[in-house]
């Protein structure tokens, strides 16, 4: 009965502890991404429902959360925006989308961007955006925020497709990381719905190049395998206007299509063959499939003389070891049956004796000592 009572007392003691405890851990739980404030500015509440720009354009990137905050010192105000993705591959091409054609490149971190008025940045499966006037005035505090906020970023490796896009003649940062058809259609309005194949696994990569003063669009596409690269090269042949392939439609704009392994290559705009062909000529699959592959591992491989002599002395090591130890155990057997005669081994009660009976003088197990 005492010890119920000191339990029941002890669980009272502990429970407002615990309530105080938890009352005092809850901000740290509804701290956002973006800080309260940065330096000598402040920021009032954060936003979690805003209107989102392009928001199913980013849904296909994989947004998760999107946060903003106010930040304002004397007279001036800043707004802070910070979009969280699944991982940092959607978070390269929301990026790229948010990006716009006037915004060059910036110092923050390694994918940053800056207009007079607008700022981008990429950190992990971060994009940080920043709105306001003169924005070159603020370039510290924008720098902390990004460093503040890079806190809660997970970091991963972008996409390796945009780097298999061909450099000359590309245009400044009218690049884009595509995962989706809503995006493709912002982009490059060719047919409706998922005419690309993203639910097959696709990922595209589009820039446009100035080709004899005319400005063409180039679309990459890797596939998971060279198998459902061709079968999507077949569907486009009868969706698209595709010079040189006849089941395709004659209306829509003319395009130049290629594909090695993986990798589907689209052009629209070119002004002549011979300069859709220079250009799709640079594109190349990130892979290659051969069938008889050379095993590498030979040439590390000893020659059969060093094999056969190996083989020799690993079996003379072998034989040696077996002889030491033959040996030690001999002499050990016989080191102790000379210290303890009939004690340890050949004891004569556990020794038997075979006997024809040629003589009248039994054998004794006694008499081999």
């Amino acid at each position: 009965m005492k010890l119920r009572i000191m339990k029941l007392r002890t669980a009272r003691c502990v429970s407002p502890f615990c309530l105080a405890m938890l009352l005092t851990a809850s901000p740290a739980f509804a701290q956002g991404t973006l800080p309260a404030s940065v330096s000598s500015w402040n920021s009032t509440q954060s936003k979690a429902t805003f209107a989102i720009p392009a928001a199913a354009i980013l849904k296909e990137y994989g947004l998760k959360t999107a946060e903003r905050r106010t930040y304002t010192h004397a007279g001036d105000s800043l707004v802070a925006t910070a979009y969280t993705f699944n991982d940092p591959s959607g978070a390269y091409g929301a990026y790229s989308f948010l990006r716009t054609p006037d915004m060059p490149q910036a110092d923050f971190t390694k994918h940053s961007s800056m207009s007079p008025s607008r700022a981008l940045a990429l950190t992990g499966n971060l994009v940080l955006e920043f709105d306001g006037a003169r924005l070159d005035r603020f370039h510290g505090e924008i720098e902390m925020l990004i460093a503040q906020a890079g806190g809660h970023a997970e970091f991963g490796t972008y996409p390796a497709l945009p780097q298999r896009l061909p450099v000359d003649e590309l245009i400044p940062r009218s690049d884009h990381y595509i995962l989706g058809p809503v995006a493709l259609q912002h982009f490059l309005p060719l047919a409706s719905g998922d005419w690309l194949g993203f639910s097959m696994g696709a990922e595209a990569e589009l820039a446009h190049y100035r080709l004899q003063n005319r400005e063409a669009t180039l679309l990459i596409a890797d596939y998971p395998t060279p198998q459902i690269a061709s079968s999507e090269v077949q569907k486009l042949s009868h969706t698209l206007n595709i010079v040189g392939v006849t089941t395709g439609p004659e209306h829509g704009p003319e395009l130049y299509a290629t594909r090695d392994g993986t990798t589907v290559a689209l052009l629209a705009g070119a002004p002549s063959k011979a300069s859709a062909d220079a250009l799709l000529g640079q594109i190349h699959a990130g892979m290659a499939v051969i069938w008889d592959a050379p095993i590498l591992h030979r040439a590390h491989e000893p020659s059969m003389g060093t094999m056969i002599v190996g083989t020799i002395v690993g079996a003379g090591e072998i034989c040696g070891f077996a002889l030491l130890g033959g040996l030690l155990f001999a002499g050990l057997r016989l080191l102790i049956k000379r210290r303890w005669p009939g004690q340890v081994f050949d004891r004569p009660e556990d020794l038997e004796i075979i006997q024809l009976g040629l003589s009248s003088k039994p054998i004794r197990a006694k008499d081999l000592y």
